[in-house]
């Protein structure tokens, strides 16, 4: 019960994760292309998700791939979604740099 509690809870934290991550890419489409707009509450609602929730749901996650990884326990989710959330993390990275 409990290795299905906490692949389960991994699961819902990386589907967040990208969840969170498309609405970054969109706020970041929001702040470079002026002629891609959405109506404010909607554009307020993915700048949330996108700009606070993403990096801390994608630390979270390469926290518990980390854990995973030395744990020797194998991960159980599609490729594509780890490594949207490992390049997303970059993304995120070198924008907070500069």
């Amino acid at each position: 019960m409990g290795h299905f509690l906490k692949h389960s809870l991994l699961s819902f934290t990386v589907k967040l994760a990208i969840i969170c991550n498309v609405a970054y890419m969109m706020v970041g489409m929001f702040m470079f292309f002026k002629w891609f707009t959405l109506p404010d509450f909607i554009a307020n609602f993915m700048a949330l998700l996108g700009l606070l929730m993403s990096p801390i749901v994608n630390v979270c996650c390469l926290l518990a791939f980390i854990v995973n990884k030395l744990t020797k326990r194998g991960i159980i989710l599609p490729k594509w979604q780890i490594i949207s959330i490992i390049l997303t993390s970059i993304i995120q990275f070198i924008a907070f740099i500069q």
